[in-house]
């Protein structure tokens, strides 16, 4: 039951208009809203009757009535009873009513019948209730059901006034609805506990309960008070819905064939329309000779659910075209109730909850307001005002509302679920599916998948504790409450996934980011030199940034000066990927805006008001201090974390981080998730995050410790993603060899963080050289073994110290009523926890026997217990003696072992005493009346400890013993004594229950208690699998090709005066070549220098396709390797640390962000020539191709000048600008060469044939043999023949950079020009140029 907005399901939320542009504007005469019916939807391993019918009532069977096929009844009528039927002579002598006019037909009101249902072969009992004046009756089962049937038609008979055993029995076996009326009769109905109902793979059973006096309501949404499925019966292979229309109201009748077994999924933009392909129907419904007669479209034929006929496939439930998801008889139905119904909803009249429309600044799409006398004006009961008032305060979300056993959706979430989940559309008025509680893991991922967000709502109250609320409320004189509370306990998005379940398909890291940003003037006293980099009117921006990890509670924060092309915020961004973000309304600059627009791949974006929900630095920590989020982690003082303390420490000059972390806590309130995130958050700074003290786990004190990678450097070299999309032919697939998700996500870190002090680098090559010796094999092959059977160790530890310190998250939280058996999923968590610590425990243990052989003083700390990983055999032992966790597993619950725990042990010597009572009374009585073992204590139903007494002693009973029952040969009774001995034992019991109840939650905190010991030893886990998998590449990842140790040199021991830097390789390889990623063929190697007795510099020319790419590719993602600590793919490396990589590689533009292909172009060589330093490496792809050949040039010649002669850094610039090769011939920093390719000339005048040789070669190539490229992509021969001709002329008549000489004004000039790049006036900037 939701605020409908949209006919159509849509994976996001669709607007107001939309959803009121595809229906009428007014309802069709003579339309009514009758209660609706619910239902239930079809899953995987369940088959559900779809609801077709689109009255919301559950009318007879069809085929009531109808002669059946072999089968003849005869049942005499009861004296006295309903006027004799006329009698069919050729038939048995059947009661058959049949009523032949209206003064007969109201005498039936009041009397009993029994109705036959097809469908289960089986007659219920009720009484006629009331006569609509025509031909219907609406009668009254004595299980609650009730329906209009045709006495004249229907096969009915007279039933006796007496309740009878069919009547009772069909009380047994008629599955309870889930409803929310006003109603509440719940007294009479089982609990789900006490029905031990279950699932058969016909669906969800229902019996319907209804209120007389809400005839009007369009939602029928349940009595709260019976919210649970009774067994099954009447329905087994069937659904009927029971609610009461407007007597005599049309209905249509939808027949449907059987249902699938599972519904084929719909995927976004579908338009609605289902999957093909094979389906398995469940078994079909008995279906009456005569139903198809009838005209499924004609009024005034109701049909059951029961009984379909098999003309109408299931799938034209949801069939369209145009992102219709129903039926057009269904849309004319829903769109007539919601334009006379939902009048707030229309898009003249929708406002927030503050009463804001749409064009309102302030307007708030997350709510929604209703007119407070909406629900009165409209009889909305008690059920559907709960529900409106969720769905007003989370307009903007998908909402899964829990009734008992099943989660339901209504309005517009009913299309989306229809759409995405593949439900099935329910019975009735209203819009309306669901799916049970087994499946809410499945089914609630898909949706945060899908790009939703989803409000969780659960019960957290049971029918019987309403019961006795309602109790006290009548001693109290206040009035009856009719449902049982409810309350928001998760909100799901794609970065907010925490259940164990909803994650195993996602290892990678989830992030929620946070920005903001702050205007600066000019740069700060102390900064670094190439920190803020100024843009337009002399300012620079200071962005802040925090990203949470919700899954493993881990916060990253940093700030920097940015520049105008925000580079800095392009790296973060590519490196962490995130899949949200929160952004302060209205303060990013449109500059900024603009790159978020450009570089994230359309996230869910939260924008929330600056100051009131985005806390400026101040504010936040006043909110950290009021919450005491960090005191149950760090003691009741709340001292912050080391990270955010050294924030704080910086004063004024980190309050854009605080910020930014503010943000991210006011969002993480909004959802829930805020009192289990921060407790336990792991709180990092950033790499050089500005104008915090250096500290050592960040950075040294002789700078940065880390390469930098900007985003266009880890997206050109293909770091974490292939431009294809996904890991394979990444460098990350290349070296992925984790065998936990924690050791993977740590090795992403390091990809995009690579090491720059030789001997942080050298230690990490140390540890891998150590995992690949022989004498580590053994022990190294047991520890990955080991490693792979503990799972998403770091995420299961988070969500049980999150359990333990707060009480659990979302669902897990004590006070939801859960169905299943979520105290066994709660045990096996913890069980999964302890033993995957114990593994890591006995793992890490392993290693002993060989530390004293490690030189790695990495891995001697690592391994060392007590040292990088903790001591963990006693807390181990402590945890593992509190329970029998064997049985705990089984059982579902925690019992402490004799000692552990006093209040249990206490609890449970009471119960012992009590039972012992028990057992000497028993004596005592078998001693009075002189019987044996054959008198004893029996139990029968809810009747406890009975005496049991054999029959041939019964006249020796005494007079106060009461008798309860009886059995052949025996008796029963219960005398005053032994009832308050029952009564003793009952109390006793109760208290123990009790205690044990608040033992598992004892584990959890005393669990989370350290959580700090366990969050160390994933850690030292994570960084040694990373380790080994680096030392699994080294091993085998060359396929059999060398695979080297890359050896680093001291710049300032390479250089006299002033550091030299070098990059030297012998038989470099691609890692995707060499390390088993392409598809096959083989790889030529390469000889490269760079620096030390070789130009610093190469231009590289050659053919189009000739490899001068990969060649770009493979030297920097080497530096990048052999700084990250791993082999490299080649006989031998040896290089100078590499502080900053920039790539300008590819041609794309940047609509998002205006940006022309050329200008993205000079953006990223922007950043090279700002930032870089002689201790960079550069690579430049084609630089100059976006705009004329002249401009291009120009500005190639400018930038290679620039960074060869005054950067003075490591570097390749491929070029088919071939004069340029010419100008730098004699240039000593610059080395000229190409790749290599064999020549033949063409036949008949036609093109060369080349062959593609891909090694590098001295010299310069003198064509590009563009057409050869075309001849390969198939241009046909006469275009080639004639680009041939074309070329041979222009090569003759023209040269385009013929001496490329520039004066000093020309020059400076183009350094201006290249100097604008980040600047919006480079369009000037180049005419001024270019024309002068």
């Amino acid at each position: 039951m939701t605020t409908k907005r949209s006919s159509t399901s849509t994976p996001g939320q669709r607007s107001i208009s939309t959803f009121f542009a595809a229906f009428p504007a007014s309802t069709p005469n003579g339309a009514t809203h009758p209660k609706k019916q619910l239902g239930r939807p079809s899953t995987t391993k369940q088959t559900r009757t779809p609801a077709t019918d689109p009255s919301p009532l559950s009318a007879k069977p069809a085929s009531a009535g109808k002669p059946l096929p072999g089968v003849t009844t005869a049942f005499p009528a009861e004296k006295g009873t309903l006027p004799a039927p006329t009698e069919d002579k050729s038939a048995h002598k059947d009661t058959t009513v049949k009523h032949q006019s209206s003064a007969l037909r109201e005498s039936a009101v009041g009397r009993r019948v029994q109705v036959y249902w097809v469908g289960e072969k089986a007659w219920f009992s009720g009484k006629v209730g009331e006569f609509d004046g025509n031909d219907k009756h609406l009668v009254l089962y004595d299980d609650g059901d009730e329906e209009w049937v045709d006495l004249t038609t229907d096969k009915i008979r007279l039933a006796p006034q007496t309740k009878t055993a069919s009547g009772k029995q069909s009380k047994g076996r008629k599955r309870k609805q889930v409803f929310m009326s006003d109603s509440d009769d719940s007294a009479g109905e089982e609990s789900a506990a006490d029905s031990g109902s279950d699932w058969s793979q016909t669906g969800k059973q229902a019996a319907a309960s209804s209120d007389a006096d809400n005839d009007d309501d369009d939602v029928s949404m349940a009595d709260d008070s019976d919210d649970s499925p009774a067994p099954a019966g009447k329905g087994q292979s069937s659904i009927r819905n029971c609610a009461k229309p407007t007597p005599g109201q049309a209905s249509k009748t939808a027949q449907r064939s059987s249902l699938p077994a599972k519904l084929p999924s719909r995927t976004p933009g579908t338009g609605g329309k289902p999957p093909t392909g094979k389906t398995a129907n469940a078994p079909s419904k008995t279906a009456h000779p005569s139903s198809a007669a009838r005209d499924p479209a004609s009024k005034g034929q109701l049909t059951s659910k029961l009984e379909r006929s098999s003309s109408t496939p299931l799938v034209e439930v949801v069939a369209g075209g145009t992102g219709k998801a129903i039926q057009n008889s269904d849309t004319e139905r829903y769109a007539a109730r919601a334009a006379d119904k939902f009048t707030f909803l229309r898009p003249d009249r929708v406002m927030d909850a503050k009463k804001h429309r749409p064009d309102h600044p302030d307007y708030d799409p997350s709510t929604l307001y209703i007119p407070d006398n909406w629900f009165k004006a409209n009889k909305i009961s008690e059920g559907q005002q709960q529900w409106w008032e969720f769905k007003a305060r989370h307009f903007d979300s998908t909402m899964l509302f829990k009734m008992g056993k099943f989660y339901e959706m209504f309005e517009m979430d009913a299309h989306v679920g229809v759409e995405i989940l593949g439900l099935i559309y329910m019975k009735g008025e209203q819009p309306h599916c669901g799916f049970p509680e087994k499946n809410y893991h499945h089914n609630a991922e898909r949706l945060a998948r899908a790009g939703l967000k989803v409000v969780v709502v659960e019960q957290t109250e049971t029918p019987d504790q309403l019961r006795i609320r309602n109790e006290e409320r009548k001693a109290n004189k206040q009035n009856q409450i009719k449902v049982v509370n409810r309350e928001l306990v998760a909100v799901l998005t794609q970065a907010t996934l925490t259940d164990a379940e909803m994650l195993q398909a996602q290892p990678d890291a989830a992030y929620l980011l946070s920005i903001t940003e702050q205007q600066i003037a000019q740069a700060e006293p102390g900064q670094h030199q190439d920190g803020a980099q100024q843009g337009l009117n002399g300012k620079s921006v200071r962005i802040g940034i925090c990203a949470v990890d919700v899954a493993t509670a881990r916060i990253l924060l940093g700030q920097w000066d940015d520049d105008e092309m925000r580079t800095g915020l392009r790296g973060h961004i590519t490196a962490l990927m995130p899949q949200e973000i929160i952004l302060p309304k209205g303060k990013l600059s449109s500059t900024t805006s603009k790159v978020l627009r450009a570089s994230l791949r359309n996230p869910r974006q939260h924008q929330l008001a600056p100051g009131d929900s985005f806390w400026d630095a101040a504010s936040t920590l006043q909110e950290i201090e009021q919450a005491g989020y960090f005191k149950a982690s760090r003691g009741q003082q709340g001292a912050l974390p080391p990270a955010l303390q050294a924030l704080v420490d910086g004063g004024a000059g980190c309050e854009v981080a605080v910020s930014a972390l503010g943000g991210c806590i006011s969002h993480l309130r909004t959802i829930l998730l805020d009192k289990s995130i921060l407790p336990v958050g792991q709180l990092e700074l950033l790499p050089g995050c500005e104008g915090v003290s250096q500290d050592a786990s960040v950075a040294s004190s002789t700078g940065p410790c880390f390469m930098a990678l900007d985003g266009a450097a880890l997206q050109n070299l293909e770091v974490l993603e292939s431009s294809q999309g996904g890991r394979a032919g990444s460098l990350m697939g290349a070296l992925d060899n984790c065998t936990t998700p924690a050791g993977k996500r740590l090795l992403s870190q390091w990809l995009c963080r690579p090491l720059l002090h030789i001997a942080d680098i050298a230690a990490r090559q140390d540890a891998v050289q150590d995992l690949i010796s022989p004498e580590c094999a053994e022990v190294v092959g047991a520890a990955r073994k080991a490693f792979s059977g503990v799972g998403d160790l770091e995420r299961s530890l988070a969500r049980l110290n999150a359990a333990g310190l707060g009480g659990g998250m979302g669902r897990d939280a004590m006070k939801v009523v859960l169905y299943e058996d979520n105290a066994k999923r709660r045990v096996a968590a913890m069980i999964a926890g302890l033993r995957g610590l114990q593994t890591l425990n006995q793992a890490f243990k392993g290693f002993q026997a060989v530390l004293p052989a490690l030189a790695s003083g990495l891995l001697q700390q690592l391994l060392t217990p007590g040292k990088g990983f903790p001591e963990l055999d006693g807390p181990l032992d402590a945890l593992e003696g509190a329970t029998d966790w064997h049985e705990a597993a089984t059982s579902g619950r925690a019992t402490p072992k004799p000692g552990v725990d006093k209040e249990y042990n206490d609890a449970e010597g009471r119960v012992k005493d009590k039972e012992a009572d028990l057992a000497e009374y028993l004596a005592h009585i078998r001693k009075q009346l002189g019987a044996g073992k054959d008198l004893c204590y029996v139990t029968v139903n809810k009747d406890v400890n009975l005496l049991e007494i054999p029959q041939a002693l019964q006249k020796a009973v005494p007079q106060d013993f009461e008798l309860m029952g009886q059995r052949k040969g025996f008796v029963r009774y219960m005398n005053p004594s032994l009832r308050l001995l029952v009564k003793q034992h009952a109390g006793a019991l109760e208290t123990r229950e009790l205690a044990l109840t608040g033992i598992l939650q004892g584990l959890l905190a005393r669990f989370a208690s350290q959580a700090g010991l366990w969050q160390k030893a994933v850690k030292a886990m994570s960084e040694l699998d990373a380790l080994m998998a680096l030392g699994y590449a080294a091993q085998f990842g060359g396929d059999g090709a060398p695979m080297c140790r890359p050896t680093f040199l001291d710049p300032q021991a390479l250089g006299a005066s002033e550091p030299a830097h070098v990059f030297e390789a012998k038989a470099l390889r691609h890692p995707a070549a060499g390390m088993g990623i392409a598809s096959g063929g083989s790889f030529v190697p390469n000889d490269i220098q760079l620096g030390g007795e070789a130009p610093g510099f190469i231009v590289l020319t050659g053919p189009n396709m000739g490899g001068k790419s990969t060649l770009l590719r493979q030297v920097c993602l080497a530096a990048l390797m052999a700084q990250v600590g791993a082999w490299v793919p080649a006989h031998s490396l040896t290089l100078t640390p590499v502080d900053a990589i920039f790539v300008r590689m590819g041609a794309k533009d940047d609509v998002m962000s205006g940006q022309s292909t050329f200008f993205v172009e000079l953006a990223e060589t922007a950043a090279a020539l700002n930032r870089a330093t002689p201790a960079s490496l550069v690579a430049l792809d084609e630089l100059g191709r976006g705009t004329a050949t002249s401009d291009g040039a120009a500005i190639a010649a400018a930038v290679l000048e620039h960074l060869s002669a005054k950067t003075c850094c490591r570097g390749l610039f491929a070029t088919h600008y071939h004069r340029l090769a010419d100008a730098h011939e004699q240039d000593p920093g610059v080395a000229i060469c190409h790749m290599g390719c064999s020549v033949e000339p063409g036949t008949d005048g036609g093109p060369e044939q080349v062959t593609f040789l891909y090694n590098l070669t001295s010299g310069a190539c003198p064509k590009s043999y563009g057409v050869n490229v075309a001849r390969l992509a198939g241009l046909p021969d006469e275009v080639i023949n004639r680009a041939t001709s074309f070329a041979r002329q222009l090569e003759e008549q023209h040269d385009t950079c013929a001496t490329l000489k520039l004066s000093e004004d020309e020059q400076q000039r183009l350094r201006s020009l290249c100097q604008a790049v980040e600047q919006d006036c480079i369009g000037t900037e180049l005419q001024a140029s270019l024309t002068s």
